[in-house]
């Protein structure tokens, strides 16, 4: 099936660096985007590599990923004919969606043109613990609640329509990216 293919892994940053990059995120209003899209999909991001002060924290992210690969590579019993010799990674997004009317991710898939094509696996690394905000995936009837350190992977294409849901009582924090064909 493919929710064989989506996979959660617990506490693979700390929560003393999760708090840290929520309160780097909260300083910097000057490095954060508004970002508005067709529907009810909005919310703020800073894309990580564009700013040095997020140098250190890309860098430690990025050591996080590359051993999560080789666990879901492992879970998903997917063997080296399958996966892709050379890959590169999409800029890491940390989005923060505010409880309010209007911030939250209806449901979609992530590849849908040409220039999103190249993706083939995502990360949603999770920052903390809003009431409501769940990742789910409403062709499995599954959820992921969002909880400070877990990261969600899963293929990002047609198979795997997915929503984040608005939180409702406090703002919900991810850090984003994928994997892509090169």
């Amino acid at each position: 099936m493919n929710n064989d293919f989506i996979k959660v892994y617990n506490k693979v940053i700390g929560e003393d660096l999760c708090q840290q990059l929520i309160a780097m995120f909260e300083e910097n209003p000057e490095h954060q985007e508004d970002i508005k899209l067709e529907g009810h999909r909005s919310f703020k991001q800073i894309t990580l590599q564009q700013y040095f002060a997020w140098q250190p924290f890309t860098e430690a992210l990025t050591e996080v990923f590359f051993e999560h690969i080789d666990k879901y590579r492992q879970d998903c019993n997917i063997t080296n004919q399958m996966f892709p010799e050379q890959f590169a990674f999409e800029q890491y997004r940390m989005k923060k969606y505010e409880a309010n009317d209007f911030d939250e991710f209806k449901d979609h898939v992530d590849v849908g043109n040409y220039e999103s094509a190249r993706r083939f696996l995502v990360f949603f690394l999770y920052l903390n613990s809003p009431e409501k905000g769940a990742t789910t995936f409403p062709q499995w009837n599954m959820r992921v609640e969002p909880s400070p350190g877990r990261m969600l992977m899963f293929p990002p294409l047609w198979t795997h329509l997915h929503a984040g849901e608005k939180p409702e009582v406090e703002p919900k924090y991810i850090i984003g990216s994928y994997l892509h064909y090169v």
